[in-house]
């Protein structure tokens, strides 16, 4: 219930353009840290592009669509080193059926997934510190009033990555 009203306060800020006033130590070329969903894919695939280390996704619903966008930007966030690692949520048939071969493509390109039965939470992690958190899922279907916030900190990082532990 918790995630749900801070979604909806998300899609508020975001609908009279609110933005984040980053800190004065901060130097961001992204002053706008609230992004709608028309706006905050390039930044995000832009932020995926520059992992060193990691990306976690937690994305509880796929789609065929976000997920062959995602394989090329995986394959080569992979063959330099980076893991991947993507929640998703455990689907029940006739839904299971759409959903496995999507699975099987992340998994043979060398992305670690793992299937929840409760998962909601809809979230990225960078590099264990970098983290995009909303109302949209970033393997799913993205619509023009979910939103995402962007920003840096580690420990929320750890924690949206404990589904791995």
């Amino acid at each position: 219930m918790l995630e749900r009203m801070w979604q909806k306060r998300l899609k508020g800020y975001a609908s009279i353009s609110y933005a984040i006033k980053p800190a004065a130590n901060e130097i961001s070329e992204n002053q706008n840290a609230l992004y709608n969903g028309e706006d905050f894919i390039p930044i995000l695939t832009k932020d995926f592009a520059g992992a060193c280390k990691s990306i976690f996704i937690s994305s509880p619903y796929l789609t065929k669509f976000a997920v062959i966008k995602f394989l090329p930007l995986a394959s080569k966030a992979i063959a330099s080193g980076v893991k991947i690692y993507i929640a998703t949520k455990q689907r029940d048939e006739p839904d299971r059926a759409k959903t496995i071969p999507l699975i099987e493509h992340m998994k043979n390109i060398g992305c670690n997934i793992k299937e929840l039965p409760n998962l909601s939470q809809r979230c990225a992690a960078i590099d264990e510190k970098l983290v995009w958190y909303g109302s949209a899922d970033v393997l799913g279907w993205v619509k023009e009033d979910d939103c995402m916030l962007r920003f840096e900190d580690a420990k929320i990082a750890a924690e949206a990555m404990q589904v791995f532990a």
